[in-house]
């Protein structure tokens, strides 16, 4: 087995995929900074480096809570640490207000909202900030205060979506960019109750939360999604805040923008440290985790589990032929048909390169994960379509099984490992099991 290529292609698609998550990053115009759960700073946006004039060389691999973009102000400095421990503890801080230091000297209003990153498996993997600079906000919400018409002008020219609600939660005004971003227009809004187009599903969370602005009048912020007008669904960060009475009496400022971005950034931080980017299966982390649970289910109930080592051989005779494009689809194609021989009681995870696990549930007897095993490699040996023509591929398999060989998880990845190149030995479309004793091998011709 080519080792060196396999690791090869593995860094090239690390490689990829850490470039495509960048490029995804770079494109979020809000200011996007990243640490490690440590705390040191890995990564951020062209936004943040726009935001407050460092470049990314001066602010890499400094520690979060020792950021030079912190003021010279104790009590912020203070704040900061007690929030960086919050996040490490896994709380997350949405519209955090505060104020830091761009490279000027010069002041920036924000507010920041910090989210701890989790893996599926609840793991803390990354501690992220997202920055927005809210000085021209503060500056309009005065201008309301003082007149309205004022506000007017200027939430016109706002990109954020700008509504005053009376206390029923019926819409008084809106602004242009109701149009921009849902695509109905103002018109539209004015006049009808502010929950019509709220998702089913998070209607009572935002009544709630307007129910508690006007008792305690103290702003509420909450995220919903929100209907446009092709009949999809946005998510949307509203701030509400309970305008003053004036002459006119009593209203409600929401002040709603687009994070359907931000989220999709958050989804792709965890899923990226779970899921293998090309076929979409189980990454070794996420695999080593269900195993853990797998057994430990097993021990409790008595019953048994296969693990199977997956090699494709001659597979980089593929990309050499037909080009990369081609091989990836052929191994998104292995892996769908993978899953679907072992089924909902089975498990699938790409290692890398040419190679898979294969995860059997609560299996009879060696038997039975000798028959799935030969359904693997007649799956694999279905022919794939290649130009005008087609080709097929062969596997080498290795199996074993918990408990009869071992009750840890890396272990029995190890002995399938070690099983597969038993079955290599002995020729390609075949499989072989750790231990002679766990049962037959299993061939298929």
């Amino acid at each position: 087995m080519d080792f060196v290529g396999n690791n090869g292609q593995q860094q090239r698609e690390s490689d990829t995929a850490h470039s495509l998550l960048q490029a995804f990053i770079r494109s979020i115009p809000d200011a996007v900074l990243i640490c490690d759960v440590s705390g040191v700073l890995i990564e951020c946006n062209d936004a943040f480096t726009e935001m407050f004039g460092w470049t990314r060389e001066e602010i890499m691999g400094v520690h979060a809570t020792d950021l030079i973009f912190l003021p010279e102000d104790q009590d912020i400095r203070e704040e900061q640490k007690k929030v960086f421990h919050g996040l490490q503890e896994g709380h997350t801080y949405r519209n955090y207000r505060t104020r830091r230091m761009n490279k000027q000297g010069g002041g920036v209003e924000l507010t920041i909202t910090y989210a701890p990153v989790r893996d599926e498996a609840g793991r803390l993997i990354a501690l992220s900030g997202i920055y927005r600079d809210v000085t021209d906000l503060q500056r309009l919400e005065a201008a309301v205060t003082a007149a309205e018409t004022n506000y007017r002008l200027i939430a016109e020219n706002m990109k954020d979506m700008i509504a005053l609600l009376d206390l029923t939660g019926v819409v008084r005004y809106a602004s242009p960019s109701y149009w921009n971003v849902l695509g109905f227009r103002r018109e539209e809004f004015e006049g009808t109750d502010c929950f019509r187009l709220v998702h089913e599903e998070d209607v009572s969370v935002v009544q709630s939360r307007f129910g508690r602005l006007l008792m305690t009048g103290e702003q509420q912020t909450v995220e919903f999604r929100y209907l446009r007008a092709d009949g999809t669904y946005l998510w949307v960060e509203t701030q509400a805040s309970l305008l003053d009475e004036s002459a006119d009496g009593r209203f409600v400022l929401a002040v709603s923008r687009d994070i359907g971005e931000r989220r999709e950034l958050e989804e792709q931080l965890a899923s990226m440290a779970l899921e293998d980017t090309l076929t979409g299966t189980a990454n070794r982390r996420l695999f080593k985790e269900l195993l853990d649970q797998a057994i430990r289910f097993c021990r409790r109930d008595r019953e048994q589990l296969a693990m199977i080592h997956v090699n494709l051989d001659g597979f980089r005779t593929v990309n050499e032929a037909y080009g990369r494009e081609l091989g990836d689809r052929v191994l998104k194609d292995t892996a769908d048909r993978l899953q679907e021989c072992v089924g909902e009681e089975g498990k699938v995870c790409r290692t890398g390169g040419d190679e898979f696990l294969l995860m059997l549930y609560r299996v009879q007897d060696a038997e039975e994960a000798a028959r799935t095993a030969d359904e693997c490699l007649n799956c694999i040996h279905e022919p794939h379509a290649a130009g005008d023509g087609e080709f097929r591929l062969t596997g080498s398999m290795g199996i074993s099984l918990y408990p009869g060989d071992s009750d840890d998880a890396i272990e029995l990845m190890n002995q399938a490992h070690l099983a597969m190149f038993k079955a290599k030995e002995t020729g390609a479309q075949r499989c072989a099991f750790y231990s002679d004793t766990a049962g037959p091998e299993a061939s298929a011709e």
